[in-house]
């Protein structure tokens, strides 16, 4: 039908079978046989995770972190190279050597541009907010008229995530996955916020009813505690302190 179609493998030098994907790369073949309008209605491209080695402190706090390890790191046979595959932060397998001509260097996101994606994420899932109202909410004009809502989820966001690359431990490997999924998080407690609300207003009566007093802090409004809330699940419980 003359219609041009891209085919993209994500992360594919994480795969056994990277021999099959130069294959298919290279060679415009799949197990030997030619693949049919391969380099004109049919264009593919892959994407690898990078080659990255935890530093030598990384290395010796997993070592001891009981893992399950059974062969010493001098002995095991799972390399990339002379390195073990699990010094490497993401484990991969070495590209075959027809495949290196092909690959362009993207780099790493420096933070305006990160800020950027960081935005149209949250624009994405704002969206959804907007378009997906809920009959009876008194909060809903809030959530479509306000214009600083993006930009405000957005630079919380890109905040946690710099706060996060600071770390001295494994808490530092984030990525643009880590605001999709805070945004995921902060969407589903919106969603349950009638529950939170009855949850909450339990916990008020009991503590009424209670001898120990707790201080409580003025009510949020339901986005506001989503987001913290999602902050929470998404940054805040993967930290070691």
């Amino acid at each position: 039908h003359n219609v041009k179609t891209i085919l993209f493998f994500d992360e594919a030098n994480t795969t056994d079978a990277i021999g099959l994907i130069k294959e298919v790369m290279c060679d415009g073949r799949v197990n030997g046989r030619c693949i049919s309008g391969f380099g004109e209605r049919l264009h593919i491209i892959a994407a690898c995770n990078p080659y990255r080695k935890h530093d030598d402190t990384m290395i010796a706090k997993l070592e001891s972190a009981g893992l399950g390890y059974r062969v010493g790191t001098r002995h095991t046979e799972d390399r990339l190279g002379e390195i073990p595959l699990r010094q490497l932060v993401y484990r991969v397998h070495p590209l075959p050597d027809s495949m290196k001509d092909l690959v362009w260097d993207f780099g790493q996101l420096n933070d305006r541009t990160e800020q950027k994606y960081v935005r149209r994420i949250v624009e994405r899932h704002v969206t959804r907010l907007q378009v997906k109202p809920r009959v009876g909410i008194a909060s809903w004009p809030r959530v479509r008229h306000d214009s600083n809502l993006v930009e405000v989820v957005a630079t919380v966001l890109a905040v946690s995530q710099d706060f996060m690359r600071r770390e001295k431990d494994e808490c530092s490997f984030v990525s643009l996955r880590d605001v999709e999924r805070a945004m995921m998080i902060m969407i589903r407690f919106y969603e349950l916020r009638d529950v939170l609300d009855t949850l909450i207003a339990n916990q008020y009566e009991k503590n009424e009813k209670s001898t120990v007093r707790f201080r409580c802090h003025s009510p949020l409004d339901p986005l506001t505690r989503a987001l913290v809330l999602a902050l929470s699940v998404g940054y805040q419980a993967r930290l070691h302190k």
